[in-house]
């Protein structure tokens, strides 16, 4: 039962870790503009094309 528990402990942390770096990742320019035609950012197109 111990090893379970810790087991579960040591797999939430590396979630909480895994978060983290998720939400770094997600703030990057390079997801914020996933198109470099478009205006998009964060999922929201534009009709705006830079050319």
């Amino acid at each position: 039962m111990k090893s379970l528990k810790e087991e579960n402990k040591k797999l939430r942390d590396e979630n909480r870790k895994l978060d983290r770096e998720l939400k770094k990742f997600r703030s990057t320019p390079q997801m914020l503009a996933s198109s470099d035609r478009t205006a998009e950012a964060g999922g929201m197109p534009s009709s705006k094309v830079f050319y």
